[in-house]
């Protein structure tokens, strides 16, 4: 375990994986986690139970000494920190993410999902070949858009263009690959903007596939964070941004192969900057000094997204996107793993060996608040829950009878270390018990199954600390 977490109980309530645990001779049988109730932009604290949420759930973060717009001290007027993980959708700052305004070239990631859609109709792939065209190279230095210098007539193969586009904001590459599908311009701005409606990004109106036209064109950073996570999804996509320069393979003018760096790597270069925390990014020049950006950062299974924009000077944006990373780095914050009284799991409940649902089912909560303190910047997909339960609860209940047990593991390396465990019991208060617990005393079958439940119970328990040693 980090020596930089501390282990502490606070009222807490949920979100992660939800395990369960199949035990001994079939008897301890998978439970599916309740429903996750509707969390859209509820506040991470004591009540949240980030081991019960799944990756739909959605939080705002509550507001931490030093880590606000104000404190530290940003460039870009418009910002949007936001972490993905199996637990759901965590946003840690948010400045002016849904004010509209041009955002340039990110106008290109949406090409790219279009383009995706017309290649998988068209059936062609990202090493499919096209010919250079002096109709895209004219259309692309009448727009004012970035030219690499590709030769009329030379071939390259799709993915070549994608890595120019994706990097290098290359209006030529873009247009090229317009010809290559044979589709018009305003065919294919239409479909961006029916594809961002479809994508629910309702504060979205493109007007060229490059984003140099900015006359009632603009985005917003919520709308663009939804775009660039479907993105992600995407190997080859990933594969792009991740790259900080591509070079292609050789042709009559460029016997080494043409070179395209990325302008996140540009701006670095510049500015002598370390961005190594930064896995990928695109930037984007607005209108009025606009400069925009969007990177992510790996950490585990958790994904950390920072859009900004309206910067006011090119390359101010990657020192916004460090600054922030860095201060998240250093910030602790109690994160919420399990909340008391949250809802585990609902039993359905046997009587005479048989389960009979007209006894309603039994709510197993659990005990007590667990949470852990880790930076801002963590992997919250390395916790687990793990529950021991049987498939059914032997009626007649009785409160505070033992229901099973549950366990809070990190798995870090291949290896897993138990955090916290704890009994879970029926509710102490009568009327907290199901229907069964007013029917007569057990017959013995039932007292027989609940002896074996039990004594399985302990054999799993028994097991699951083997198998952590």
């Amino acid at each position: 375990m980090s020596p930089s977490r501390s282990r502490k109980t606070i009222a807490g309530k949920g979100l992660l994986f939800l395990i369960i645990a199949a035990f001994a001779a079939g008897l301890f049988l998978p439970l599916q986690p309740a429903a996750a109730e509707e969390r859209e932009n509820e506040v991470l604290g004591e009540e949240s139970s980030l081991l019960l949420s799944d990756a739909d759930a959605h939080y705002d973060f509550p507001a931490v000494d030093g880590f606000n717009y104000d404190k530290i001290g940003l460039d870009s007027v418009y910002v949007l920190v936001r972490q993905l993980s199996p637990a759901g959708t965590i946003d840690y700052l948010k400045s002016n993410e849904k004010n509209k305004a041009h955002m340039g070239a990110f106008a290109q990631l949406m090409s790219y999902y279009v383009f995706r859609e017309y290649f998988r109709e068209m059936k062609l792939s990202v090493k499919s070949t096209t010919t250079i065209e002096e109709a895209a190279l004219a259309k692309a230095a009448d727009m004012g858009g970035r030219l690499m210098g590709f030769v009329p007539g030379e071939s390259f193969t799709a993915s070549d263009l994608f890595h120019a586009m994706l990097l290098s904001g290359a209006a030529d590459a873009c247009y090229q690959l317009l010809r290559m599908l044979g589709t018009s311009e305003e065919a294919f701005v239409q479909r961006m903007n029916v594809s961002a409606d479809a994508l629910g990004m309702h504060d979205t109106r493109y007007q060229d596939p490059v984003g140099i036209k900015s006359e009632d064109a603009y985005t917003t950073l919520a709308d663009t964070a939804v775009l660039f996570e479907e993105l992600l999804q995407d190997e080859f996509f990933r594969s792009v941004i991740e790259k900080r320069s591509y070079r292609t393979q050789a042709t009559p003018s460029y016997p080494d192969g043409m070179r395209f760096t990325s302008v996140m790597e540009d701006y670095a270069e510049a500015r002598k900057l370390d961005i190594s925390m930064i896995d990928g990014g695109k930037t984007g020049a607005g209108t009025e000094r606009a400069y925009s950006f969007v990177s992510f950062h790996r950490e585990g299974d958790s994904t950390y997204l920072i859009l900004s924009s309206r910067a006011k000077t090119a390359g101010e944006e990657l020192l916004d996107h460090l600054s922030i990373l860095e201060k998240m780095q250093e910030i602790p914050f109690d994160y919420p793993l399990l909340a008391e009284g949250a809802v585990l799991a609902a039993l359905p409940i046997r009587r005479d060996g048989a389960i009979d649902e007209t006894l309603g089912r039994q709510i197993i909560r659990a005990p007590e608040s667990r949470s852990v303190t880790l930076p801002l910047i963590c992997d919250l997909g390395r916790f687990k829950l793990e529950l021991a339960l049987p498939d059914a609860l032997s009626a007649p209940l009785t409160a505070g009878r033992k229901a099973g047990s549950y366990r809070i593991i990190e798995e870090s390396a291949g290896a897993s270390e138990e955090l916290f465990s704890g009994e879970l019991r029926l509710p102490d208060d009568p009327e907290a018990l199901a229907a069964a617990a007013s029917l007569p005393q057990k017959t013995e079958d039932a007292a027989a199954s609940d002896e074996k439940i039990d004594s399985s119970e302990k054999a799993a328990s028994s097991a699951a600390e083997k198998g952590t040693e």
